[in-house]
Protein backbone atom coordinates (compact mmCIF):
# COMPACT_ATOMS: atom_id res chain seq x y z
CA UNK A 1 0.00 0.00 0.00
CA UNK A 2 1.38 3.60 -0.89
CA UNK A 3 0.66 6.51 0.65
CA UNK A 4 0.14 9.58 -1.49
CA UNK A 5 3.11 11.80 -1.83
CA UNK A 6 3.28 14.27 1.09
CA UNK A 7 3.60 18.14 -0.07
CA UNK A 8 6.54 19.17 1.40
CA UNK A 9 6.24 22.46 2.99
CA UNK A 10 8.23 25.31 1.55
CA UNK A 11 8.16 28.70 2.43
CA UNK A 12 9.79 29.94 -0.72
CA UNK A 13 6.43 30.88 -2.35
CA UNK A 14 6.00 33.43 0.87
CA UNK A 15 9.01 34.46 1.23
CA UNK A 16 8.60 35.75 -2.57
CA UNK A 17 5.07 36.93 -1.69
CA UNK A 18 6.55 38.92 1.15
CA UNK A 19 9.77 39.85 -0.49
CA UNK A 20 7.56 41.57 -2.58
CA UNK A 21 5.36 43.36 -0.42
CA UNK A 22 7.91 44.30 2.10
CA UNK A 23 9.42 45.73 -1.13
CA UNK A 24 6.45 47.79 -2.14
CA UNK A 25 6.40 49.06 1.28
CA UNK A 26 9.91 50.41 0.97
CA UNK A 27 9.82 52.05 -2.19
CA UNK A 28 6.86 54.07 -0.56
CA UNK A 29 8.38 54.68 3.02
CA UNK A 30 11.76 55.59 1.23
CA UNK A 31 10.03 57.82 -1.53
CA UNK A 32 12.67 55.98 -3.65
CA UNK A 33 10.43 56.30 -6.96
CA UNK A 34 8.41 58.97 -8.31
CA UNK A 35 4.77 56.76 -8.01
CA UNK A 36 5.99 56.72 -4.33
CA UNK A 37 6.40 60.56 -3.83
CA UNK A 38 2.65 61.18 -5.84
CA UNK A 39 1.13 58.34 -3.26
CA UNK A 40 2.87 59.87 0.07
CA UNK A 41 2.24 63.01 -0.67
CA UNK A 42 -1.30 62.74 -1.90
CA UNK A 43 -2.10 60.75 1.52
CA UNK A 44 -0.76 63.59 3.54
CA UNK A 45 -2.03 65.88 1.75
CA UNK A 46 -5.51 64.66 1.98
CA UNK A 47 -5.29 64.02 5.44
CA UNK A 48 -4.23 67.42 6.47
CA UNK A 49 -7.17 68.59 4.53
CA UNK A 50 -9.35 66.41 5.95
CA UNK A 51 -8.85 66.56 9.61
CA UNK A 52 -9.76 69.50 11.56
CA UNK A 53 -7.14 71.96 12.63
CA UNK A 54 -8.11 71.77 16.16
CA UNK A 55 -7.10 68.44 16.51
CA UNK A 56 -3.60 69.65 15.18
CA UNK A 57 -3.79 72.78 18.10
CA UNK A 58 -4.30 70.03 20.86
CA UNK A 59 -1.43 67.51 20.02
CA UNK A 60 1.12 67.26 21.22
CA UNK A 61 4.18 68.81 20.08
CA UNK A 62 6.43 66.09 18.25
CA UNK A 63 9.01 67.54 16.69
CA UNK A 64 12.23 65.28 16.99
CA UNK A 65 14.57 68.19 15.82
CA UNK A 66 13.25 70.28 18.78
CA UNK A 67 13.03 67.63 21.58
CA UNK A 68 16.31 65.55 20.93
CA UNK A 69 18.59 66.44 18.55
CA UNK A 70 19.42 70.13 19.34
CA UNK A 71 19.69 69.56 23.24
CA UNK A 72 22.03 66.89 22.18
CA UNK A 73 24.57 69.38 20.12
CA UNK A 74 24.25 72.05 22.45
CA UNK A 75 23.93 69.72 25.50
CA UNK A 76 21.05 71.17 27.23
CA UNK A 77 22.20 74.76 26.68
CA UNK A 78 20.48 76.03 23.57
CA UNK A 79 21.84 79.43 22.08
CA UNK A 80 20.33 82.40 23.03
CA UNK A 81 20.38 84.31 19.02
CA UNK A 82 20.37 82.96 16.03
CA UNK A 83 18.34 80.44 13.91
CA UNK A 84 18.25 78.48 16.83
CA UNK A 85 17.66 80.44 19.66
CA UNK A 86 16.03 79.10 22.67
CA UNK A 87 16.83 75.28 21.02
CA UNK A 88 13.52 76.30 18.38
CA UNK A 89 13.87 75.00 15.17
CA UNK A 90 12.28 76.27 11.79
CA UNK A 91 10.77 73.44 10.72
CA UNK A 92 8.28 73.40 14.36
CA UNK A 93 4.85 74.50 13.71
CA UNK A 94 4.94 73.10 9.88
CA UNK A 95 1.77 70.73 10.33
CA UNK A 96 -0.30 72.71 12.07
CA UNK A 97 0.35 76.02 9.25
CA UNK A 98 -0.10 73.25 6.62
CA UNK A 99 -3.12 71.97 7.73
CA UNK A 100 -4.16 75.85 7.92
CA UNK A 101 -2.87 76.59 4.69
CA UNK A 102 -5.38 73.43 3.25
CA UNK A 103 -8.37 74.78 5.01
CA UNK A 104 -7.74 78.42 3.93
CA UNK A 105 -6.30 79.94 6.83
CA UNK A 106 -3.79 82.11 5.24
CA UNK A 107 -3.34 84.58 8.42
CA UNK A 108 -3.41 81.36 10.56
CA UNK A 109 -0.79 79.28 8.67
CA UNK A 110 2.13 82.34 8.86
CA UNK A 111 1.40 82.52 12.26
CA UNK A 112 2.43 79.12 13.05
CA UNK A 113 5.44 79.12 10.92
CA UNK A 114 6.49 82.15 8.37
CA UNK A 115 7.89 79.31 6.04
CA UNK A 116 4.66 77.39 4.98
CA UNK A 117 4.45 79.38 1.67
CA UNK A 118 7.92 78.64 0.40
CA UNK A 119 7.25 75.11 2.14
CA UNK A 120 4.02 74.39 0.11
CA UNK A 121 5.55 75.92 -3.28
CA UNK A 122 8.60 73.42 -3.02
CA UNK A 123 6.26 70.50 -2.37
CA UNK A 124 3.42 71.37 -5.48
CA UNK A 125 7.01 71.76 -7.43
CA UNK A 126 8.25 68.28 -6.33
CA UNK A 127 4.59 66.76 -6.64
CA UNK A 128 4.23 68.33 -10.20
CA UNK A 129 7.42 67.42 -11.34
CA UNK A 130 7.11 63.63 -10.11
CA UNK A 131 3.73 63.08 -11.75
CA UNK A 132 5.41 64.51 -15.18
CA UNK A 133 8.07 61.67 -14.59
CA UNK A 134 5.15 59.04 -14.51
CA UNK A 135 3.39 60.57 -17.43
CA UNK A 136 6.04 59.95 -19.15
CA UNK A 137 7.26 56.72 -17.79
CA UNK A 138 4.15 55.33 -19.15
CA UNK A 139 4.74 56.34 -22.77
Amino acid sequence: MSFPRRREFTISGFRNKFGMTFKKLLEFLSLSTPRAVVVDFSAIIIALAIIPTAFWDSSPNLCIWRQVILPLIFRHRCPSSGIFANCHCPGCGLTHAMSRLLHADLVGAYQYNHLVYIVAIVILIIYVANIIKLIKARR
